[in-house]
């Protein structure tokens, strides 16, 4: 069972930039918001701001392979690993 679980948590913490930038993309309100700010600042630092709070938020460390993601927000993302302690 500890297995599966840790399994299920790595597989999510490895995508979870696509993830919230998938939410972003389904929701109407986050959408907008988000355009909304890529208006006023460039696309790649506002997705690079989101990825930093990513981090910061769940104790993430990035790792170096670039993914294709689901969203089309992005153009890549690099998958997250939990910090170890």
């Amino acid at each position: 069972m500890e297995k599966f679980i840790d399994d299920v948590l790595n597989q999510f913490e490895e995508s979870i930039t696509d993830k919230v930038f998938l939410m972003i993309q389904n929701d109407r309100v986050l959408f907008h918001r988000w355009l909304d700010l890529i208006q006023d600042k460039k696309r790649n630092y506002v997705n690079g701001e989101i990825a930093k709070a990513i981090k910061k938020s769940f104790g993430i460390k990035k790792k170096k392979k670039k993914i294709k993601p689901k969203s089309f927000l992005i153009n890549f993302f690099k998958n997250f690993k939990k910090k170890t302690k």
